[in-house]
Formats: structure tokens, C-alpha cells, sequence
């Protein structure tokens, strides 16, 4: 349980970060919306004749679409959601280290919650940003892998779980 707690409050902290990248997206992507419509501009005054800045042209092309007017408050919605999943994913893991008997039932629906707003996350830029946005949220496949692990490892361990505050001991656990 201590090196579930101590992994989940290092990977909680991830979650923090990410949360604060998904409230933030929708002012990121005006942001780099404007520099590659500036660095558009820049590679139409080139010559016709320089083809490797006519293909940046036709790429920028892909970026400079508008996501579409729900992914705004798609977004803030998920960042505000994931932001207190990361936070109950924290305590979770710091009642683990705690030995509290609802430590596991706590951490364990963190870990299924946050594997939850993941996909939801790739599904909501996928269909705002096609193929970009997949790319983008493929990025959080990492974050589904870990969770699942330590998912799979505390309910393995689950006969381990406290009860009433203290370890259960294997000589007197009948089952």
C-alpha cells in the first residue's frame, strides 16, 4: 500500500497538471491559431518559386481550422471535472499511505474515474480536431496504462485492505 499511495500521489499530480492543460486548451489553440497564421503569411510572401514553403503553406492550412463553438465549454467542463478526479486521485493514494480503511475504495474509483475522463478527453478532440486532436489526446494512452496497473495491482492486493484501521492478519483472516 505504500508504494501504491506514493505512486499515486506522484501521478495524482500528473493528473493536476493535465487538468490545468485541458481548462486551457481552448486559449493554447487560438494562441498557436495566430502564430501559424502569422508564419502562413510569412511563407505566402516567398517566392513561388521556394516549393518547401509552399508545402508549409498547405500545412498550416490544417491547423488554422476553428474548433468547433462547443469545445470551449467541452473543455473548461472536462479541466474542472479532471481537476477534482486529480484531487480525490491525491487523497486517495495519501489515505493509502495512511493505512484508512476506505483508502482502497477511495483510490480505486480515482483510477476509474480518471481512466473515464481520458477517453473522454480523446473523444472529445478527436471529433473537434480530427486526426491533430487524436494526436493530441493519444498523449493521455500513458496516463490509461498507469492508472490501470495500479488499478489491477490495489484490487489484487485486496485481501490486504484494511479493515477498521489496521492490516488484516493472514493467520486470522477467514476466508
Amino acid at each position: 500500500m505504500t508504494a501504491v499511495g506514493v505512486l499515486g500521489i506522484v501521478f495524482g499530480c500528473f493528473g493536476v497538471m493535465s487538468a490545468g492543460q485541458i481548462l486551457l486548451m481552448p486559449t493554447m489553440l487560438e494562441w498557436q491559431r495566430k502564430i501559424f497564421m502569422a508564419m502562413q503569411a510569412q511563407a505566402s510572401r516567398r517566392p513561388e518559386s521556394d516549393a518547401a514553403f509552399r508545402d508549409f503553406v498547405a500545412i498550416f492550412e490544417q491547423f488554422l481550422a476553428p474548433p468547433p463553438s462547443w469545445f470551449t465549454p467541452w473543455s473548461v467542463c472536462l479541466g474542472i471535472v479532471s481537476l477534482a478526479i486529480a484531487g480525490v486521485y491525491v487523497f486517495g493514494a495519501i489515505w493509502m499511505l495512511l493505512v484508512k480503511p476506505s483508502a482502497p475504495r477511495i483510490f480505486c474509483g480515482a483510477l476509474i474515474a480518471s481512466i473515464a475522463a481520458t477517453i473522454l478527453r480523446i473523444m472529445g478532440l478527436l471529433f473537434a480536431m480530427g486526426p491533430f486532436g487524436l494526436a493530441i489526446g493519444l498523449g493521455g494512452t500513458f496516463g490509461i496504462v498507469i492508472d490501470l496497473v495500479l488499478l489491477i495491482v490495489v484490487l489484487a492486493h485486496r485481501r490486504e485492505w484494511p479493515i477498521d484501521g489496521r492490516h488484516p492478519s493472514p493467520l486470522t483472516e477467514s476466508s
